[in-house]
């Protein structure tokens, strides 16, 4: 395991200033949206999916670490308290409520920026934010401050691609704009 991390790369450390090439980039999502259905599937909401947080080997496997923030859902999807001793998946933090934010701001859901209930749909529209960012090389929400990013993802558009990485095919921007929507 330590030797596979180590040869390994973040998506950070891999997607350079103008994007990764289609292929490539569409061979990452893909992976990382399986990741993604095997947790929603075991009822886990992640809320903190970002390049940082995608780790790719050296043979092109990808895995999305850190589950720190990772909360159980509910049977209808909801991110959910388990109780008074409940924690965070993998992670000694406070418990989190309705009302607080928590996350990395740049890949924040709408509902997560606000501090709503989240449940998978939130991972889906951070994986969009991702996804945009590996075909273009730029955040999908970006301000100058947290505040202006947060404000940015409750809502700016993302700038279209052909203004950003012109090779990208329409049918992506699609399924991005589609995992970008503001009402989940």
């Amino acid at each position: 395991f330590r030797r596979v991390l180590f040869r390994s790369k973040t998506l950070n450390d891999l997607i350079p200033k103008g994007g990764l090439r289609v292929p490539q980039a569409l061979k990452f999502a893909l992976q990382t949206a399986d990741a993604l259905k095997a947790a929603h599937s075991a009822g886990i909401v992640h809320r903190d999916l970002k390049p940082a947080n995608i780790m790719v080997t050296d043979s092109g496997l990808v895995k999305v670490l850190d589950f720190g923030l990772a909360k159980l859902t509910d049977r209808g999807g909801q991110a959910t308290q388990l109780g008074e001793d409940a924690e965070t998946i993998a992670s000694t933090s406070p418990l989190t409520v309705e009302g607080s934010i928590i996350g990395t701001v740049s890949y924040m859901s709408p509902e997560q920026a606000q501090g709503k209930k989240v449940d998978t749909r939130s991972d889906i529209f951070s994986f969009g934010a991702v996804f945009y960012e590996m075909l273009t090389g730029r955040r999908a929400f970006e301000g100058e401050s947290s505040l202006s990013t947060l404000s940015a993802i409750l809502r700016d558009d993302v700038k279209p691609m052909i203004e950003v990485a012109p090779d990208v095919p329409p049918q992506l921007e699609t399924v991005i704009l589609q995992c970008l929507k503001k009402n989940p």
